[in-house]
């Protein structure tokens, strides 16, 4: 997958149906390697358009990191795998609405959280916090 900001966007109304985005020439590498490619192989592409958001934040005091942590000291107080808990907070962040994909067989799978915006994060920090306080877990949060 690949996100790419779009600056403009150019539809003409003789092409109902159709358009075209102009993007930072920054990118034409890119994009033109992945056009190739997917000329070359025949596959088509799928192309999601969504509003411009801010990506959740990576790093030391992070929202990211605020998450993990909390995660991980879920694990630490109930002997669960890390991934098995990060999972269930994620699953259970749909209900508040945390984005997903429909599997084939129509069940929800919540998108990886590198894929979210600070929003979309916060909600799986409150999820980690309801799962925490409903599994007898006190969390420590840390000092900014």
């Amino acid at each position: 997958m690949i996100r790419i900001p779009v600056h403009e966007i150019i539809r003409k109304q003789a092409f109902p149906g159709k358009a075209g985005f102009a993007f930072d020439p920054a990118y034409g590498q890119k994009i033109d390697a992945f056009i190739s490619h997917i000329s070359w192989t025949g596959i088509l592409a799928t192309v999601t358009i969504t509003r411009p958001f801010r990506a959740r934040t990576t790093g030391e005091r992070s929202q990211n990191h605020h998450l993990n942590g909390h995660v991980q000291q879920i694990c630490v107080e109930t002997g669960n795998d890390f991934e098995a808990v990060k999972m269930y907070v994620k699953t259970r962040a749909i209900a508040q609405g945390y984005p997903f994909r429909t599997l084939p067989n129509g069940e929800p799978w919540p998108i990886s959280e590198s894929d979210s915006s600070t929003e979309q994060c916060a909600i799986l920090i409150d999820v980690a916090h309801q799962v925490a306080a409903e599994w007898g877990v006190a969390l420590i949060e840390s000092e900014d």
